[in-house]
């Protein structure tokens, strides 16, 4: 599932050398995963990426602390990727000690690359945290204007599509016609800092051989 979320960091942030790194900008949002209808969020943690100037594969290590709190999150196994000429370095799950709820506020995003040069950027996460009381079904109530796209898994849990739904999918049939090998698929609605990953919808083996 990390991989799938790093798949979709890259998607949402894109809508060697040796100089001096330089952090240009930062995107965040927070997700919620759910896992079953009528039900709360069964994991919260959020994505940070930064836009860096120089190579991102010179990347050692990123730090990310609140300045609200005492959290610090320190990764040895950062992130890269490049798109659009353009290269991000970051993380896409970033866990809150059990029964502790994401602080919204100020981050600093520190960067250290393989010669120990560092650079710096802050950034803000500002998300809605009735998420973290709001069922299934009210999701789409939470957020404005949210963008709707699926992910669709193989049966080896590789990511198989991830897009928008296409207009002739009219019911599950058509979706499993389509990728023979699929296992399951959820929906994903992103919103400003926001993104809602709803629950599997599993493959019937016996309404596709119909």
């Amino acid at each position: 599932m990390r991989k799938f979320i790093f798949v979709l960091c890259v998607t949402l942030f894109v809508s060697c050398t040796h100089s001096l790194p330089s952090l240009v900008e930062t995107r965040s949002f927070v997700v919620a995963e759910y896992e079953k209808t009528e039900s709360l969020p069964a994991k919260i943690y959020f994505s940070v990426f930064s836009e860096i100037s120089s190579d991102a594969r010179r990347v050692q290590n990123i730090k990310v602390e609140s300045k609200s709190s005492d959290y610090v999150w320190n990764i040895d196994k950062a992130k890269y990727f490049k798109s659009n000429n353009k290269q991000f370095v970051g993380y896409p799950c970033l866990v809150y000690p059990l029964n502790t709820k994401i602080k919204n506020g100020e981050y600093r995003f520190l960067y250290i690359d393989g010669s120990g040069q560092e650079a710096e950027i802050f950034f803000s996460l500002n998300y809605p945290e009735l998420i973290l009381t709001t069922k299934t079904e009210d999701v789409l109530s939470l957020m404005t204007n949210p963008k709707e796209n699926i992910a669709i898994f193989s049966t080896n849990n590789e990511l198989i599509y991830f897009g928008e739904k296409k207009s002739a999918w009219t019911s599950d049939l058509q979706i499993w016609k389509e990728f023979s090998n699929a296992k399951n698929y959820r929906y994903c609605f992103v919103s400003d800092n926001l993104v809602c990953l709803m629950p599997f919808k599993e493959k019937l083996s016996s309404k596709v051989d119909e």
